[in-house]
């Protein structure tokens, strides 16, 4: 039995720009088991009307859930607001007990180290933050993944120039660094140090 949410996340799969991102970035990992922190995550619970969670938000919390309930690892879900994370509580509620999840509400750059395979930047619209939380990461271990890559990327691409670009559409990017360990699997060269 699904939540209403996981079932509006399946029946609308594909249908949002950000799906065929998320599933391209999760098939670079190859069903290996994955240690992924979420920093900023859902606002909003609406899933019905002109602009549903998913055009907005995305619902990133429920492929990292979906992929590592299927493969393994564990999710840290961090947010500075108690409401963003009550909201994604009930969103990911099919899986509170099935997987490794913790939440944390505090600023993210506290919480960012190398036992992660993936950190999903999507906190606020603060280019330095976005940049400080980028420099914090480990990228010989850790790959990174930015939302808004056309605005609170600015920085981060400007002074990092080997990322890997999607463009959701005409008014949304985001931003792909592979860390070294992934570059070597896929047999690609970035040198995003």
């Amino acid at each position: 039995q699904m939540n209403v949410y996981y079932k509006y996340f399946f029946d609308t799969l594909g249908e949002n720009d950000r799906d065929k991102i998320f599933l391209e970035i999760l098939s670079y990992f190859n069903n290996s088991s994955l240690n992924i922190l979420e920093i900023g995550t859902t606002r909003r619970l609406e899933i019905n009307g002109n602009n549903p969670v998913k055009a907005g938000d995305g619902m990133s919390t429920l492929f990292w859930c979906d992929y590592i309930n299927k493969n393994k690892g564990k999710l840290v879900v961090n947010d500075i607001s108690l409401e963003a994370i009550a909201n994604c509580k009930k969103i990911i509620s099919d899986f509170l007990d099935k997987i490794d999840v913790n939440f944390i509400v505090d600023d993210g750059l506290n919480h960012i180290s190398n036992e992660y395979d993936l950190i999903y930047l999507d906190a606020g619209d603060s280019i330095i933050e976005c940049l400080k939380q980028f420099e914090k990461i480990d990228k010989n271990k850790t790959s990174v993944l930015i939302d808004d890559g056309m605005t609170k990327a600015v920085l981060v691409k400007a002074k990092y120039k080997s990322y890997k670009s999607f463009k959701a559409n005409e008014n949304h990017e985001m931003i792909f660094y592979p860390s070294l360990e992934l570059q070597s699997r896929l047999n690609i060269n970035q040198n995003i140090n």
